[in-house]
């Protein structure tokens, strides 16, 4: 069984291969939380380089 914490969430591999696949699905990465922030704020200000990489790719 799995759980909450067991979901990648550290910007590694697995968070990377998500991504890709939401944005192939048509996962819009300009849309922000409650706060304002994307997904590429968040990534970045979480050193997520390789994950900012992808958005950033995905809005161009």
């Amino acid at each position: 069984m799995t759980t909450g914490s067991d979901f990648a969430r550290d910007g590694g591999p697995r968070q990377q291969d998500i991504v890709r696949l939401l944005i192939a699905a048509g996962a819009d990465p300009t849309m922000t939380d409650q706060w304002g922030v994307s997904p590429l704020q968040h990534a970045q200000q979480k050193g997520y380089n390789e994950l900012a990489d992808i958005l950033a790719r995905a809005l161009t």
